[in-house]
């Protein structure tokens, strides 16, 4: 989809918000989480967020997206936050944000429980 510039910005704005909320989780992170969006199921197009105590990327196929202003790196990898891909990337993560945030916490309670069973255990 095609956006003006000031959708643009909103797009690298909220994204940047998303990020930073992330990125506040992930030094508590045991486990990769790993979030699949889009529409996989009407057009075969999704992406997916890797969420892990030291990283936080998107891919979409083959492509990388890495959470950086940089806009590509030696990998292959683009920016998140670049035209065309990037903000067809950040769109659907703002869009299912809700779906996504909630995957993300019941992964994290999840991970929380599995180890307080282990602390906790009674025979």
């Amino acid at each position: 989809m095609l956006y003006t510039n000031e959708e643009y910005e909103m797009l690298k704005s909220n994204t940047k918000a998303i990020e930073n909320y992330l990125r506040s989780l992930m030094p508590n992170l045991r486990d990769t989480i790993r979030i699949t969006f889009g529409e996989m199921a009407t057009r075969g197009r999704y992406y997916e967020l890797v969420i892990d105590k030291d990283d936080l990327i998107g891919w979409a196929g083959l492509l990388k997206f890495e959470f950086s202003e940089s806009a590509v790196d030696w990998s292959g990898g683009t920016s998140v936050y670049s035209k065309g891909s990037g903000s067809n990337f950040m769109a659907g993560l703002i869009n299912e944000w809700p779906i996504i945030k909630r995957e993300i916490l019941d992964s994290i309670q999840q991970q929380e429980a599995y180890v307080s069973a282990i602390k906790n255990f009674k025979l």
